[in-house]
């Protein structure tokens, strides 16, 4: 499995990071940065939503898997997303949501909602490079269809559209469709052979607690992450939105490194409930995680002005500005994604959830007085970012009583990478 070997895990999770990146420059290139900012409020939207959603079909889905079987589990919980699917239309006729963006959307949560199906069952098989090349697919089907159209346009095969917002959306959701096809097609041969597991099903209304506890942390967490885009656009306009919501897509692809080893450190602490080993583990991930993004951060941080607006369009320049203001945040977050997944790993799903809030609550309060002060909508939002995020870390040190404010610890933990590092150089 790909849990004993995190740097083999990373490759792919980098590759697929790296894919989608691609569908960033396309969408930042063909819809500038106004353009680009309306695009990211609508996924917001969407990714909200979805959020929701998984308190059924998200990561508690592996667990049922294993227990259950493929075919019983979803037998059993099949009816949740059309119930979330019938809430998301009523709302967007309350909110006069255009009929075409809903449609766009609710295909591309369909396609979203399938793939996280498929990555449970292999999650839950152990079949994690399997899991890894099916995403991939489909971040990969994504780009090639983007890139086709906006040829087209460019060649003058197809009118420029009015809408070019409504004209991504509907091509991201063709995609998610026709990967859903092709998917559901592959699949089936595999489901047909699975075997039949006899365990009784567990009632619907545990089902939806246990779901409830795991996703409310990573809703409170995304929040956390998202909101500065929404309040860009509400204060500032969506040219704002735009930018910062593509820096914190470069925020999130270094983050990848520290989720990588988080993730890896939430399976072995599954495997052994010894919480000694947990923390020795923890505090070795910890100090990993933290060069890591380090070295990856500055890298970007070296990153010139010029390269933004060749890669993004002339309006991105100011990326690298947003990015030195991010960057305490950025490095805070390498100890969070370790820490929040051993206290998601220990069932310690109500405890990570009022870290998540009392973080989120800070960087709210925070926003609020700077704003109040007069301080400039770009400085507020990112400032109290920083500040909702280091807090994030302080709070989920002080559950788990990891010493990360200790100089034995760091000079201990660090050596012991630079060991492993050159005998892995070697």
């Amino acid at each position: 499995m790909s849990t004993d070997n995190p740097i083999k895990s990373y490759y792919w999770q980098i590759s697929k990071a790296a894919i989608s990146f691609l569908s960033i420059i396309i969408y930042s290139q063909f819809l500038g940065a106004e353009g680009r900012g309306e695009l990211s409020v609508w996924l917001l939207v969407l990714q909200v939503v979805l959020m929701f959603n998984e308190w059924v079909m998200g990561s508690a889905m592996a667990n049922w898997f294993s227990q259950f079987g493929f075919s019983t589990v979803l037998k059993k919980i099949w009816f949740f997303p059309i119930i979330v699917l019938a809430l998301s239309y009523l709302f967007s006729l309350i909110f006069q949501i255009p009929f075409t963006i809903f449609i766009n959307l609710a295909l591309i949560g369909i396609g979203i909602t399938v793939q996280n199906v498929f990555a449970n069952y292999f999650q839950s098989t152990g079949e994690v490079l399997k899991r890894n090349k099916w995403q991939f697919t489909y971040e990969s089907l994504k780009v090639v269809l983007l890139s086709i159209f906006l040829l087209l346009i460019l060649k003058g095969f197809i009118n420029r559209y009015n809408d070019g917002v409504e004209l991504t959306l509907m091509i991201i959701s063709n995609s998610a469709i026709l990967w859903v096809i092709g998917a559901l097609f592959l699949f089936s041969q595999r489901a047909n052979k699975e075997k039949v597991v006899q365990s009784k099903f567990p009632r619907i209304a545990l089902v939806l607690r246990e779901g409830f506890w795991a996703q409310f942390g990573h809703l409170l967490l995304f929040i956390l992450f998202k909101s500065p885009i929404y309040f860009a656009a509400k204060l500032s306009g969506d040219a704002l939105a735009g930018i910062i919501a593509n820096t914190l897509l470069i925020a999130d692809a270094v983050w990848i490194f520290a989720n990588t080893f988080g993730m890896v450190l939430h399976s072995r602490a599954l495997e052994n409930q010894d919480l000694r080993y947990h923390q020795k583990l923890a505090s070795r991930y910890v100090v990993i995680s933290f060069w890591g993004t380090v070295t990856l951060a500055s890298f970007v941080l070296l990153i010139p002005q010029f390269a933004y607006e060749w890669v993004f369009g002339e309006e991105f320049g100011s990326m690298k500005q947003l990015w030195r203001l991010i960057f305490p945040g950025v490095v805070a977050m390498s100890f969070s994604a370790v820490l929040g997944n051993l206290l998601h790993a220990q069932n310690r799903f109500i405890e990570l959830a009022k870290n998540h809030f009392l973080a989120l609550l800070i960087m709210l309060v925070s926003f609020y007085f700077m704003k109040i002060m007069g301080v400039s909508v770009k400085h507020t939002l990112l400032y109290s970012f920083d500040f909702g995020v280091f807090l994030l870390v302080v709070f989920n040190v002080l559950s788990l009583k990891i010493p990360l404010f200790n100089k034995r610890f760091w000079k201990d933990n660090t050596l012991i990478m630079l060991r492993l590092l050159k005998k892995r150089l070697k």
